[in-house]
């Protein structure tokens, strides 16, 4: 049986990481290569996901936009991509959801520094960073 202070370790390492990846994929949703991906991006939007920049950009656009935003997530095609892509263009929505991925990337990192030097956290903390740059 593991001891409980690795346990503990391990689980706030895993939820850091996971919050991360997550948010990392939500950017890629928005902004990654379809080619590249091998897969259509925007299918949060088609799902109505309100992800981290979708709730960022919101947060910080005028009620006017917030609207505009709100009709563009209704009904998402192709053509109201690319104008929820001005909106999220002309934001601080992408670097403040990077930004936050990188937090928590931080915070997994950290969480690792009670585990003893080890292939296996060698390999944790290649993880981390696998999750947060990537793009594909």
């Amino acid at each position: 049986e593991a001891d409980e202070s690795v346990v503990q370790t391990l689980e706030e390492y895993g939820r850091a990481l996971g919050v991360a990846f997550q948010i990392t994929d939500d950017l890629l949703d928005l902004l990654g290569d379809e080619a590249q991906m091998g897969k259509s991006l925007g299918s949060d939007l088609q799902k109505e996901k309100l992800t981290l920049p979708l709730i960022r950009l919101l947060d910080q656009s005028s009620p006017e936009d917030q609207a505009a935003i709100q009709e563009i997530l209704s009904q998402p095609d192709q053509q109201t991509k690319s104008r929820l892509a001005q909106f999220i263009k002309h934001s601080d929505a992408i670097e403040y959801a990077g930004n936050r991925a990188r937090d928590f990337a931080k915070q997994a990192r950290e969480s690792l520094k009670f585990c003893p030097p080890s292939p296996a956290r060698q390999i944790l903390e290649e993880l981390t960073e696998f999750a947060i740059q990537r793009t594909i």
